[in-house]
C-alpha cells in the first residue's frame, strides 16, 4: 500500500508518486509553473507555430468568420447530417475548401475520421 501524504499546493491527500497525474488540480498548477521554465516555453512556442501554420488552422479561422458575418448559420441551430440530432460542431472533409463545411454532433465527427488535407 502506498503511503499518503498532502500536497504542498492544495493540501489534498494523495497516494505517494501520484499527485501530479490523478489531481486535476495539482495538475493544472504543476503544468502552469511548467509552461514558465525555459523548456516549457519552447515547447507552448513550438507548439502554437505548429498549430497555426496547420491547414486545419485556416480552415477553422475561415468558418469562424463567416460565421459572425452571416454567410454561414451559427452551428447550434442546425441538426446533424448523419443522426439528426442538435449539431454542435462544423465538420471539414477537406481543408482546401474550407467553406464547404457540413454541421454534425461531436459523436458523429469522431466517426467520421479525421478530413483530407490534414
Amino acid at each position: 500500500m502506498n503511503p499518503i501524504l498532502n500536497c504542498l499546493e492544495t493540501n489534498i491527500k494523495h497516494p505517494i508518486g501520484k499527485m501530479r497525474r490523478n489531481c486535476p488540480k495539482c495538475k493544472k498548477i504543476y503544468a502552469r509553473k511548467w509552461r514558465k521554465t525555459r523548456f516549457g516555453k519552447a515547447w507552448t512556442k513550438l507548439r502554437n507555430k505548429l498549430i497555426k501554420n496547420s491547414p486545419g488552422y485556416a480552415a477553422k479561422k475561415l468558418v469562424y468568420s463567416a460565421v459572425r458575418s452571416g454567410q454561414i448559420p451559427k452551428v447550434k441551430t442546425l441538426s446533424c447530417l448523419d443522426c439528426n440530432k442538435g449539431a454542435e460542431v462544423y465538420d471539414h472533409r477537406d481543408y482546401l475548401k474550407p467553406l464547404d463545411v457540413e454541421p454534425v454532433c461531436k459523436a458523429c465527427n469522431y466517426k467520421r475520421g479525421p478530413a483530407k488535407n490534414n
